[in-house]
């Protein structure tokens, strides 16, 4: 825990003790998973990229209300975030079984009442729960204009999405300029960081404007074969 602290603590993160705790619990079980779902076997490694990337460009900001965690796999950001951010609802979405065990065994092993697992594809889950939360988030799932699409749906109107990217960021942009007129959403702020390690990261925040068209999102697939 130690090790935690220390890191932790270089990049400006306070966490209270009960936190740190639960954060050095879920990495433990992260590192020692039997399959394939986090390549960051090592511990300095996972706090730098599965904790301090998450927390990091969110420093400053206090969420409560409920957020959805899309394509949450290993559980992050989701699972970070709840801890983080104890009054927040956080729904973690995955279509994948071997997921949503292992989120299920991590989520009740930390004892986080703040957090409900749902295994369905994002596309069915936004459409079933549209304009429901305050808050939707992903890493690594797809690009920008693919997310847009089947994110926006599920957000309030005044909600925020958080997308955390790299430094191609700029053409994702771009790319999305279409996906954000139709789904109703703005990009509101670029908040660029670095890691210890030099590697450059962008959490990007878009507002929804107005009512997603119920059209969106399109059928299973269709968002990742032909994006917006």
């Amino acid at each position: 825990m130690d090790t935690l602290k220390n890191i932790l603590k270089e990049y400006g993160l306070e966490l209270q003790e009960v936190q740190v705790k639960k954060v050095a619990l879920y990495l433990e079980e992260l590192l020692n998973v039997p399959y394939n779902l986090t390549a960051h076997r090592k511990l300095d490694s996972a706090i730098h990229k599965n904790v301090a990337e998450i927390l990091v460009p969110l420093k400053g900001k206090s969420l409560k209300g409920t957020l959805l965690d899309v394509g949450s796999g290993n559980g992050v950001p989701g699972v970070i975030l709840a801890i983080f951010f104890p009054k927040l609802k956080v729904i973690l979405l995955d279509s994948k079984m071997k997921a949503t065990v292992f989120l299920k065994k991590i989520t009740d092993k930390l004892n986080l009442n703040n957090v409900e697992i749902v295994e369905e594809r994002a596309e069915n889950f936004s459409r079933e729960r549209r304009e429901t939360f305050d808050y939707v988030t992903a890493r690594a799932v797809a690009r920008l204009n693919t997310l847009i699409e089947i994110c926006a749906p599920a957000l309030k109107v005044g909600g925020e999405l958080f997308f955390y990217k790299g430094p191609s960021f700029e053409k994702e942009i771009r790319e999305a300029k279409n996906a954000m007129n139709e789904l109703g959403v703005k990009l509101k702020e670029v908040r660029s960081y670095s890691l210890k390690s030099g590697e450059k990261r962008v959490l990007l925040i878009f507002r929804k404007e107005k009512n997603s068209p119920e059209k969106y999102p399109r059928r299973v697939g269709i968002p990742f074969k032909r994006p917006l």
